[in-house]
């Protein structure tokens, strides 16, 4: 299944960051509810791995519910820059997830800023029962996927470097 939710689907003032990280040994799994992957995408929700500062980029998240049971949970991805700085927040999916379904959610448009930093950026998708001011908790850790921001130009995949040795004036 294909669930698609607005960004206009409003976050508490306030909230910048929403991670699940590991303070020690990762548990494991399987976790009740998890998510498999985390894509950037064209508008019409093909992989796409490339994006110029200020354009339109979407991303999916797909999820699995390894339960016996249905769960209600809320996908949030976080966007950072390659120097580790948060960009964006947003909500992928807010709602149910069945017993032992796969879903697949995903957004569009997120504008990538016009002062981006250009390099490999990473979105950060985690699940959990709720928001952290909602006392919401983590069903298992994060999932990421990452994307290039460029300064301009083409929005394709650039080709691998050549062999060799370049300089750049």
């Amino acid at each position: 299944e294909i669930y698609t939710l607005s960004l206009h689907d409003a976050l508490p003032i306030g909230i910048w960051v929403v991670r699940t990280m590991t303070t020690g040994q990762i548990p494991s799994g399987p976790f009740p509810v998890e998510v498999l992957n985390v894509t950037s995408t064209d508008s019409s929700g093909n992989p796409k791995s490339l994006f110029n500062r200020g354009a339109d980029a979407g991303f999916k998240v797909a999820i699995r519910n390894n339960a016996g049971s249905s769960y209600s949970v809320v996908v949030m991805v976080n966007l950072y820059y390659i120097n580790g700085v948060p960009f964006k927040l947003f909500p992928i999916y807010n709602g149910p997830i069945d017993a032992g379904d796969t879903l697949v959610a995903g957004t569009w448009p997120v504008t990538i800023p016009t002062d981006a930093l250009a390099g490999t950026a990473t979105a950060y998708a985690t699940i959990s029962n709720g928001l952290p001011n909602e006392t919401g908790t983590a069903y298992g850790p994060e999932a990421n996927g990452t994307f290039n921001i460029v300064t301009g130009g083409g929005g394709s995949t650039p080709p691998a470097n050549p062999a060799g040795t370049f300089s750049l004036t």
